[in-house]
């Protein structure tokens, strides 16, 4: 297969590139902090609904117009005159679009989008800007997060080979063990001497971090679509943890669904979206001893040991790395590493908590669909686990990753202290079980309405 860098067997030094597609494999949402309203930025007419982009609208409209728009937002609702009067004279524009679907909940929450060139609206049919990316810092930070947990599996997977190698070699109390340092790394951690934060003493915080020497610049797709997202989490029934959805933010727990009650609406890149992308890398001297010189001034004096610990696991994770090529294969199969584990341990979630009579109703066809359904694409963790054999077979060229809104806890920034996704978490002296936020949205099964549903945040990354 072709690739988009020489692969010279002569290591590089400077920043390098690779090409990479991004392709969503579920709804992808990265949110702007924004709320839009209902009435106002989502409005109905004749059983549709739309989106008003205002920004967008207002460089279109004429000044009757403008000051009509003023009076009715500040009422807090749209009359259904004059929104068929702007849908019927403004469509065209592209400030408002139909809604694919229909959103129930009464918080939205826009997309991420590029701005608009000083507040002018963008021509019909094109789109200079104002389209959807994801943020290249939520995908690094992502990889943070990976990198770290595969670091801190190899520390570990050195610390019991020394175990090993120690009882081999009690004998010998002058010979300096290979992996010596391990333990009191091991003991460093946990004593919390580096705060409540490992992450930061594994890959380095934001100012000397790792990762900055990775270029990933945002991914630009070229449209949305919208889905709505419920919670599902464990209610206690009879001394039983039960699977079951939400109804309100405190308790309301039932196994009915309620597509209208405690429900968001979420703009989202559509599935199966694709773009393509240079990622880059700071390849030789750059990657490896401008990190440890910028990483070790900021350590304490008597922490030095346990911080060349480090630098020696992560030169053994990239060791053999001479193009940018090379770089995001190892990456890759660090992150299908990752993915694989992950994955199993939200079917086991699943599996535990799932009970046949008491459980959520649909919420099985997230992992494991009914007898005879037609779209098993809806049992979307088995779905994400043929991908992820796929991406495997690729032998590097390819992983999976879980990025964005919805993705959760778990996923981001709470699972490699976790051996499992089953027990209940302990924060500040409070036990609690993380939920799940489930992606819908109406669709049609033999010309009857029905839901489709999915999870949130999961693409598939290839070199081109």
């Amino acid at each position: 297969m072709q690739r988009s860098e020489t692969e010279s067997s002569t290591p590089v030094t400077g920043i390098h590139h690779a090409k990479v597609r991004i392709t969503t494999l579920t709804p992808v949402h990265i949110g702007t902090g924004e709320k839009l309203k209902k009435g106002l930025d989502i409005v109905e007419s004749n059983n549709q609904q739309y989106f008003i982009d205002w920004k967008q609208l207002i460089g279109y409209m004429n000044e009757r117009d403008i000051k009509q728009a003023s009076s009715e937002l500040e009422k807090g609702k749209l009359s259904d005159q004059f929104i068929r009067h702007i849908i019927a004279n403004y469509r065209h524009s592209g400030a408002i679009r139909p809604v694919s679907g229909k959103i129930y909940g009464t918080d939205i929450f826009p997309h991420i989008k590029l701005p608009l060139p000083n507040g002018r609206p963008y021509p019909p049919g094109s789109s200079p800007d104002g389209r959807p990316y994801l943020p290249g810092s939520s995908i690094k930070g992502t990889l943070r997060t990976i990198l770290m947990w595969k670091l801190g599996k190899q520390v570990f997977d050195a610390w019991q080979k020394s175990q090993r190698r120690l009882q081999q070699d009690r004998g010998d109390r002058g010979r300096r063990n290979p992996y010596g340092y391990v333990r009191d790394v091991l003991r460093f951690i946990s004593s919390n001497r580096i705060g409540p934060h490992p992450d930061d003493a594994l890959v380095g915080k934001f100012e000397q971090a790792l990762t900055r020497h990775l270029r990933i610049p945002d991914i630009v797709f070229e449209s949305t679509e919208w889905w709505n997202a419920k919670v599902c989490g464990i209610n206690r029934i009879n001394r039983k943890r039960i699977l079951q959805w939400k109804d309100r933010k405190n308790g309301g727990y039932t196994s009915h669904f309620s597509p209208d009650k405690f429900v968001t609406g979420v703009e989202c890149i559509p599935i199966d979206a694709k773009a393509e992308d240079n990622w880059g890398v700071e390849l030789g001297n750059k990657l490896w001893e401008n990190w440890w010189e910028d990483y070790k001034q900021k350590q304490k004096e008597e922490d030095k040991i346990q911080v060349a610990l480090f630098r020696k696991e992560w030169q053994r994770l990239f060791g053999g790395v001479k193009n940018a090529c090379d770089f995001w294969r190892q990456v890759f199969r660090y992150c299908n590493e990752w993915m694989e584990e992950y994955l199993k341990r939200e079917i086991d979630f699943f599996n535990k908590h799932f009970d046949e009579h008491e459980s959520a109703e649909y919420i099985e066809d997230i992992w494991n669909p009914p007898d005879g359904y037609i779209n098993d694409s809806l049992s979307k963790l088995k779905f994400l686990q043929e991908e992820l054999h796929k991406c495997k077979q690729s032998d590097g060229n390819a992983c999976l990753l879980r990025i964005g809104w919805g993705s959760g806890f778990h996923a981001m920034s709470g699972d490699w202290q976790y051996a499992d996704h089953l027990e209940p978490l302990k924060h500040k002296g409070n036990v609690r079980m993380k939920t799940r936020k489930i992606a819908f949205r109406e669709i049609s099964v033999n010309g009857k309405p029905d839901f489709e549903f999915s999870l949130f945040g999961f693409i598939k990354v290839e070199l081109v």
